[in-house]
């Protein structure tokens, strides 16, 4: 009985030293916390700080025309021009832009991410989301853009990505 006793006490150990040397390990190499926090190349930051100055001072087309620089989506008027409209919407259900807070970036690899953002209104906070990637030639450039009033989405949902 305690020959089993010790075993089982050994076994318990083993598997305990093991989470703590294996999941540390993990945490370290999931893309997913490779920008920190709120953190992100500053090629990227740079684009986005411009990007939502010129949105929050009524800039709108400039902002845009500024931030689809070399993107794929740049040359789909229809997908600017709605963008824009939405924006635009936005203000009058809304209120105007008072600031905006990032979330953790989500990285797939060092050249290519997404970035979430609040964007805080005077009525209700709006959804942005930026996936975009770094171009051997250009740079950080945006390859995707979406804009939307269901912030509640932002919330972790277990088995669920919206």
């Amino acid at each position: 009985m305690k020959q089993v006793l010790k075993i089982c006490i050994c076994f318990s150990l083993l598997f305990c030293l093991s989470l703590v040397v294996v999941l540390p390990a993990q945490a370290q190499s999931d893309p997913a916390t490779a920008y920190g926090s709120t953190s992100f190349p500053t090629g990227v930051e740079k684009l986005l700080t411009k990007f939502f100055g010129l949105i929050e001072v009524g800039e709108h087309d400039l902002a845009f025309t500024e931030l689809m620089k070399h993107s794929p989506i740049q040359d789909d008027t229809t997908t600017v021009r709605q963008l824009i409209s939405n924006v635009e919407k936005s203000y009058a259900l809304y209120g105007a832009m008072k600031g905006i807070e990032y979330l953790p970036a989500i990285a797939v690899t060092p050249s290519f991410i997404k970035v979430r953002a609040l964007a805080k209104h005077e009525r209700y906070p709006l959804r942005w989301q930026f996936t975009l990637y770094n171009s051997p030639a250009y740079g950080w450039i945006v390859t995707d853009i979406k804009l939307d009033d269901e912030a509640e989405y932002l919330f972790p949902m277990p088995g669920f990505e919206r």
